[in-house]
């Protein structure tokens, strides 16, 4: 189980300036994260049971970290070809740029993150094959986790105080509940006693985008409180299984045997939004923002069967999802005459300080920037079925499965030019994966229980991956080599390492000596190193920005996953998942140039 939680933290630091704008930091920090509760339930148990566990999470940190502080008063590069600046607006080609009144007018982008409290409001009815309803239950569970996205779009000042605008975001969650539903068994078991019928669920909401209008007002000239509503769109995915009890056996002798049925689903749904923010002025083109959603996506519909139940029974959700975000932003407002912002209120320049020049564009340097994309992976695995207690394989299969999803991430690095023709360079990024996989693989009764033909109804072992094979999260270091194909623009190819996290996380359904069904509980986190190689373009958009599309293949080798059989259980599996992935990507990054890492003292 995956639980995002809030808490608490304190601590101190020692931070001191290294060089030009960029300081250096060594940080404690004390984080208390509460009680993290979890239950698992075994209704097919002779007693159905149900286990809990209650954890006080608390953690000790030390850390080391560099940050860059932005100057208002830096310059730039000159603007690239093909934009027309009126001639009154041109900075000199040597000089100073001139310094203007801040505006809120124009194009900006920027990145966000945040936390987001959701709920999914749920109410589940078992009915029959003919429809009729059998029973019904529900329940309201918190759907919360950690957001991050970007966010791009266009300003309008109306008056100097009145601001309309427009903006669209994208966001990939954390954002998850498992709850459980149970019918009673005198209702959906009847005949075999106080034996429930359960629905086990996962649900996620994997990423969600909003187009929203916005209209604000000025508070002070570079202060602005806003209101914004619009369109949202999210993509909600349940997945579970529905466990119960056949009451006979394939010889019609009175006989309990479980059995379960997997179920996935997932959709986009389409909703509202609506909130406010207040947007500060910070320096030079960039502003910060603290913003508050509330999304509302209706109602998600998604239903399932077990026919092989007692009583055949169906399941159906309706889950009324919404959802409440606060997140922090920065944004990059862009100028197309390459002006520089006079400081934001309250800040200077140093007098002693001396102006940058403008300077032809160059493609050397340290750059920091952000990604955003989609994930078409493949986890091909060997499945192992043997004795546990000789060791013995009793049965083998394979299969391959797409590992798809959103990912998004930062990166950094430096490039070198040769010749102005010929860029080498090094680039480490960090990303969020959302891409995961179903997964099942079925041992024959007559091979991995042949003594429980005619015990139970069907001696079949089944290993199935109801939660998923996930790639949380991956991390590359490559080099890059490219050719300057213009003055903007580059083309490169770029290869080196990879270390991704895969979690395996799932259920293998089985039975001890006598016929009783006993299940393993498969839960594994690997962290596994691979390689990585691709290509890409990269342009320059204006000043220091760039911006990139980029294709990467990434190979994390095989991740190997063998839980503890449960005691008595008369099989053991095994577990081996091949993990490729391709990736397709587009990024912006910002390039420093050296006047913004060494001032003059």
């Amino acid at each position: 189980m995956l639980k995002i939680k809030p808490g608490w933290t304190v601590g101190a630091g020692l931070e001191a300036r290294l060089f030009g704008n960029v300081t250096g930091k060594i940080e404690y920090l004390y984080m208390d994260f509460g009680t993290v509760a979890a239950s698992v339930a075994n209704a097919v148990n002779a007693t159905p049971i149900v286990f809990a566990a209650s954890s006080h999470v608390t953690d000790n940190i030390v850390r080391a970290g560099i940050n860059y502080k932005f100057d208002p008063a830096v310059g730039g590069y000159d603007v690239p070809p093909g934009i027309g600046v009126p001639l009154i607006f041109k900075a000199p080609a040597y000089g100073a740029p001139v310094a203007i009144a801040w505006s809120w007018a124009g194009p900006y982008v920027g990145i966000n993150a945040g936390y987001s409290a959701g709920k999914s409001k749920t109410d589940a009815v078992f009915s029959d094959p003919t429809g009729a309803p059998l029973f019904t239950t529900g329940s309201t569970d918190n759907l919360n986790g950690v957001i991050a996205g970007f966010q791009g779009g266009y300003k309008w000042m109306a008056s100097s105080w009145l601001m309309a605008g427009i903006e669209a975001d994208i966001q990939l969650s954390t954002q998850n509940t498992t709850p459980t539903f149970i019918c009673p068994g005198a209702i959906c078991n009847p005949g075999i006693g106080d034996l429930a019928t359960s629905f086990d669920r996962a649900q996620t909401l994997d990423w969600f985008a909003t187009v929203r209008g916005r209209l604000g007002a000025t508070v002070t000239p570079e202060t602005m409180a806003y209101l914004t509503g619009g369109l949202a769109l999210a993509e909600i995915k349940t997945a579970g299984i529905v466990a119960g009890l056949s009451l006979f056996d394939s010889s019609g002798n009175p006989n309990v045997t479980p059995v379960g049925f997997g179920f996935y689903d997932h959709r986009t749904r389409a909703g509202w939004t609506a909130g406010a923010g207040i947007e500060t002025h910070l320096s030079g083109n960039l502003s910060g923002k603290i913003e508050y959603l509330y999304l509302d996506f209706g109602r998600v519909s998604t239903s399932t069967t077990n026919p092989l139940n007692a009583t055949p029974v169906a399941v159906n959700l309706e889950s009324r999802v919404s959802d409440h975000i606060v997140r922090v932003g920065l944004n990059y407002k862009f100028d197309p005459t390459g002006a520089v912002y006079a400081p934001a209120g309250g800040a200077s320049a140093p007098l002693l300080r001396k102006a940058p020049m403008l300077a032809a564009w160059t493609w050397s340097g340290l750059y920091v920037g952000g990604t955003i994309g989609y994930n078409a992976g493949k986890s091909s695995t060997d499945t192992a079925f043997s004795d546990p207690v000789s060791g013995a394989e009793l049965f083998a299969t394979s299969r391959s499965r797409r590992l798809d999803g959103a990912i998004g991430g930062a990166q950094a690095g430096y490039n070198w030019l040769a010749g102005g023709v010929l860029l080498a360079g090094i680039e480490a990024d960090l990303n969020y994966a959302g891409q995961r996989a179903k997964f099942n693989a079925i041992c024959p009764g007559d091979v991995c229980n042949p003594a429980l033909i005619g015990v139970v109804d069907d001696p079949s072992v089944i290993a199935q991956f109801e939660q998923g094979q996930k790639l949380e999260w991956f991390a590359t270091l490559r080099g890059r080599l490219g050719v300057v194909a213009t003055p903007d623009a580059v083309a490169y190819v770029t290869g080196g390492v990879a270390v991704g996290e895969v979690m395996t996380a799932g259920t293998v359904l089985g039975f001890d000596g006598n016929g009783n069904a006993v299940n393993t509980i498969v839960s594994s986190h690997n962290t596994k190193a691979g390689l990585a190689v691709g290509g890409g373009v990269e342009g320059r958009l204006v000043g220091n920005w760039t911006a990139k599309i980029e294709y990467l293949y990434l190979d994390l080798g095989t991740v190997t996953t063998i839980p503890a059989p449960t005691p008595g259980a008369t099989t053991a599996v095994a577990f081996n998942s091949r993990i490729t992935d391709n990736l397709l990507r587009v990024g912006v990054n910002y390039k420093f140039d050296a006047n913004d890492l060494w001032l003059d003292d």
